[in-house]
């Protein structure tokens, strides 16, 4: 489904980038309970994962900024040399990505919550952020259209990815313990249903604000 991404995004085709990472993000989140199930757990299982990770979510959030890039170079007046070069910046986040992915496997910390942004919601901002752009949610696809803050907002993301912030996950269980997960699933569909794609960026940026609120600690140092 990764692979199939990074094809829509490259033939203009942006609903199907969607459909196909939602199909990534279920079987990311099932895979784990899928080799339980079947008794097939084990560490080939978990570089499996990875792998697939990488492309899924990170080869394609990082197609997805190259090519808007290079859309918005294009229209700038600049060298046409330049284009393609600038573009390559979106693949920083590729590169983050498999940073993140490689220290987590060895990170014995991250057990109950994450250090840094994981891929998934690192991928889920993007793709809000590139159908926001391609779809020009509320018309303002020109303003984040623009190389300069589509540049910004790729370095502050990949310092996001492997940084010592510590992030909850997204689980849920009682109200003491999970005051942030329960906040964000409120405001998760009235987001979406006002804002469209853009909510899935907006429901990034607040799942990290509450990650830096004075709740309970929820990873293991």
């Amino acid at each position: 489904m990764g692979c199939l991404a990074i094809h829509f995004v490259m033939t203009g085709f942006p609903m199907a980038v969607l459909y196909c990472l939602l199909v990534s993000a279920v079987a990311d989140f099932f895979d784990g309970w899928a080799a339980r199930v079947l008794d097939q757990a084990g560490n080939l299982g978990k570089e499996l994962d990875s792998l697939a990770d990488v492309v899924s979510f990170g080869a394609v959030p990082g197609f997805m900024m190259f090519s808007t890039l290079q859309a918005g170079l294009s229209e700038l007046s600049i060298q046409s040399s330049w284009i393609v070069p600038v573009s390559l910046l979106g693949f920083v986040i590729t590169l983050s990505s498999a940073y993140r992915l490689a220290r987590f496997n060895i990170d014995t910390r991250q057990v109950e919550g994450f250090i840094g942004l994981a891929t998934p919601g690192n991928t889920i901002f993007f793709l809000g952020l590139y159908l926001g752009i391609h779809l020009d949610t509320f018309g303002i696809g020109h303003i984040l259209f623009n190389p300069f803050l589509l540049i910004g907002t790729i370095a502050v993301f990949s310092y996001l990815l492997n940084c010592n912030i510590h992030m909850f996950k997204l689980k849920i269980g009682k109200w003491k313990g999970h005051e942030r997960q329960y906040i964000l699933m409120v405001l998760l569909v009235p987001l979406l249903l006002i804002m469209g794609p853009l909510g899935l960026s907006v429901i990034i940026i607040l799942y990290i604000l509450l990650s830096l609120l004075p709740f309970a600690e929820t990873t293991k140092r």
